[in-house]
């Protein structure tokens, strides 16, 4: 038998009237079935001009925005995923796996996202 947990969920964005996002396909990592609310999602192709285009889970110059609720690969469909492009960011919201997936480059490529901690 199956068991659901119910609860809460933590938002990661600040000013929501900042916060834009559209939907995307998230393809996870081969070994991955868990993507994470807040993981920076990119790929070669550009997500805004190609509505077809797969994101998947980076940690460099390719990113593209932030996924905006968990994805587990296992129960849900992972088109019309919401992945943020514009608004800010509370690190401290993030779990400690996520945060560390906000590098330099990720920050660098995502110049319409501000990232604070407080």
């Amino acid at each position: 038998m199956k068991s659901t947990q119910y609860g809460t969920t933590s938002d990661f964005r600040l000013a929501l009237e900042l916060y834009f996002g559209l939907p995307a396909t998230i393809q996870p990592a081969a070994n991955q079935t868990v993507v994470k609310a807040g993981t920076p999602v990119g790929g070669a192709d550009s997500f805004l001009l190609d509505a077809m285009a797969k994101l998947s889970p980076v940690t460099d110059g390719t990113a593209q925005g932030l996924v905006l609720h968990q994805l587990d690969t296992d129960e849900d469909d992972n088109t019309g995923r919401t992945v943020m492009t514009q608004g800010v960011v509370n690190l401290n919201m993030l779990d400690s796996d996520v945060q560390a997936l906000i590098t330099d480059d990720v920050k660098k490529a995502l110049p319409f996202i501000t990232f604070i901690k407080r």
